[in-house]
């Protein structure tokens, strides 16, 4: 599966929304910092994968992007559970962040976000994305 250039774009647009509507009101910059550490997250990933080829259309940058796009989307649109307290310990810091932000602005993201542009966003797969074509 390639990610499309239509899709890049909502995933851009979409994150960029959530970054004006939410970052540029408040004190810290939430989705901005989010999106920053997914992308070390997925740069540290692919490092230690160093001999993996990965997909020239589907770099670290856009594949933080996408974490950072789903996981909040995922808790406003979707009814993924908040973590608890006791959950925070074993799951990621980014996703503990994107729920927190979740939870802090459902209004504003709903706002800024259809469902149907978060569907598409929540549908892609991750996995299917990084699969490099061999050619014969």
């Amino acid at each position: 599966m390639k990610l499309t250039g239509q899709q890049r774009t909502l995933i851009n647009d979409v994150l960029g929304r959530l970054k004006r509507a939410i970052d540029n009101k408040e004190t810290q910059r939430f989705v901005d910092d989010l999106e920053r550490e997914e992308y070390r997250n997925e740069r540290q990933h692919r490092n230690w994968l160093s001999d993996r080829d990965y997909p020239r259309e589907f770099g670290p940058v856009i594949a933080g992007r996408l974490f950072a796009a789903q996981h909040i989307l995922g808790f406003v649109f979707d009814d993924v559970p908040l973590p608890t307290l006791a959950d925070t310990l074993r799951l990621k810091n980014t996703y503990v962040r994107a729920a927190a932000i979740a939870a802090a602005f459902p209004e504003v993201i709903r706002e800024q976000v259809t469902a149907e542009e978060a569907a598409i966003i929540r549908s892609l797969d991750y996995v299917k994305l990084v699969e490099v074509e061999v050619a014969a």
